[in-house]
């Protein structure tokens, strides 16, 4: 029977908690949260800037220091999109001038000559109200458009501040574009991988089409290999050594969301909301898990350059290096638990995974909980790198009021020797950990989901509250 993954997408309006995170191979440079730009979902690079696009505008960031990254200048487009200007979901560079996907707000051309004061030229660009602009990819004097529904769009830009509509391609469902010669590839969405024919620049033609495991919402190209996003399965793997016949080679599963992906120095970076996962792709049909970096937020926008990769990490852009250090490295999962409203006298205990995300083996030592009600079961154990064990974590009331607390877990990671995860109890909001409520949705055709039952068959599911004022 085919599996149905049922996805609502989530926004949240208010902070989410956050704890600090060392990487023994993946070190903190710098950060900047600028005003006002949330979940950014595009970051491009050129020479010691970077453009990050999000809700709220375009914001430009000298990271020619990466441990002292600054903003120089934001442009906030006033039409389309969420509260406070148009969302960019996509953006590609042209000298001086960037181009700003914004979905059904159309294409906005932005000369950044100065960067501290970005200014829009020419006419925000939309070829009719069935176009939806999602990326774009700069080829020479053209520019391809993933427009979603309507396909891929070709524009003249010759003239960078003017696009000039120059042919189209119909596909099902265009997200992300990427060449190689002259075939272009596209993240199609539920049509999987597509490859375009560039022979005739303004007329590309289908000529290959490869399924995915997933929605395609990303790709990345690499010699003979493409590198496609798909979501709650994480990354498909395409041999395109023949651009007609692109070959499945594998998939690498994320527990998670991968919605963008970069490439580097034989390593893909993958953005999976919570985490960012550095994978070696030396052998493309096994790749393997050599970092992972936690999002404070939730990481949405990945670029990466010699080593060094920027993450859009919601509300703030981080810079990260990348080393291949042989250390082991303690992370755990969740980051903080919540235990709800408990009943005085009964006990409820939820699961603690401990990981080592390190190279070599990991050595825990103990564990302890300190707090009214808390408990854990200390023990000794070893972790091989990227191996993980389920620890239990007790939570027994002595009173109905508010109580907290915190875990300590003792390994020799050479830098957190010491890994603190706090504990809440008595709260009356779900929190990380909690079992949700049970409930039943209704989709257009009648097909009827029920929580409980995707969870018990580990599906991805992904609860959400949009709400508007």
């Amino acid at each position: 029977m085919q599996k149905v993954y049922v996805v609502i997408l989530m926004l949240l309006f208010g902070t989410l908690p956050t704890q600090a995170q060392y990487r023994d191979n993946t070190p903190a440079f710098g950060r900047v949260r600028p005003n006002g730009l949330v979940h950014i979902l595009d970051i491009e690079l050129a020479g010691r800037v970077a453009y990050a696009g999000g809700a709220g505008g375009l914001w430009i960031i000298d990271v020619g220091d990466a441990s002292r990254p600054f903003l120089m200048g934001t442009y906030r487009p006033r039409s389309g999109g969420t509260r406070g200007g148009a969302q960019i979901y996509g953006l590609a560079l042209n000298g001086t001038v960037v181009y700003c996907c914004e979905r059904t707000g159309g294409v906005e051309v932005i000369d950044v000559s100065f960067p501290g004061s970005p200014v829009p030229v020419g006419q925000r660009y939309r070829r009719d109200k069935t176009h939806a602009y999602e990326h774009a990819l700069k080829v020479g004097d053209t520019l391809y458009l993933a427009a979603h529904e309507s396909g891929v769009e070709v524009c003249d830009i010759t003239t960078p501040q003017v696009l000039r509509h120059v042919g189209e391609t119909r596909t099902t469902n265009a997200f992300a574009l990427a060449q190689a010669g002259s075939a272009l590839f596209v993240a199609d969405g539920a049509g999987g991988l597509c490859v375009l024919d560039l022979s005739d620049p303004v007329s590309p033609r289908e000529i290959g089409r490869a399924q995915t495991t997933s929605l395609a919402i990303d790709v990345v190209l690499d010699g003979d290999y493409a590198y496609v996003a798909v979501g709650s399965r994480g990354m498909d793997v395409f041999d395109i050594r023949n651009p007609a016949e692109p070959v499945f080679v594998t998939n690498y599963h994320v527990d998670g969301f991968s919605n963008h992906l970069n490439l580097d120095r034989d390593r893909v970076y993958l953005a999976n909301w919570e985490t960012v996962e550095v994978v070696d792709i030396t052998a493309p049909d096994r790749p393997r898990l050599v970092a992972t970096q936690h999002a404070f937020e939730r990481a949405m926008g990945i670029a990466v350059r010699d080593g060094t990769f920027y993450v859009g990490d919601w509300a703030t852009f981080r810079i990260y290096g990348y080393e291949d250090l042989e250390a082991p490295d303690v992370n755990v999962d969740p980051l903080e638990m919540h235990f709800g409203t408990v009943a005085v006298g009964s006990s409820l205990a939820l699961t603690m995974r401990v990981e080592n995300v390190g190279q070599v083996p990991l050595s825990v030592t103990g564990l302890s909980a300190s707090g009214s009600g808390f408990s854990v079961v200390s023990s000794a154990f070893t972790l091989e790198p990227f191996a993980s064990q389920d620890v239990q974590v007790f939570y027994q009331p002595t009173s109905s009021r508010r109580a907290s607390g915190f875990v300590s877990i003792r390994s020799d990671d050479p830098d957190e020797g010491e890994k603190i995860v706090p504990l809440v109890g008595g709260d009356r909001t779900i929190g990380v950990g909690d079992r949700p409520p049970d409930f039943t949705l209704q989709d257009s055709q009648g097909n009827r989901y029920r929580l409980q039952e995707l969870i018990d068959q580990d599906y991805v599911v992904v609860m959400a509250l949009f709400a508007s004022w």
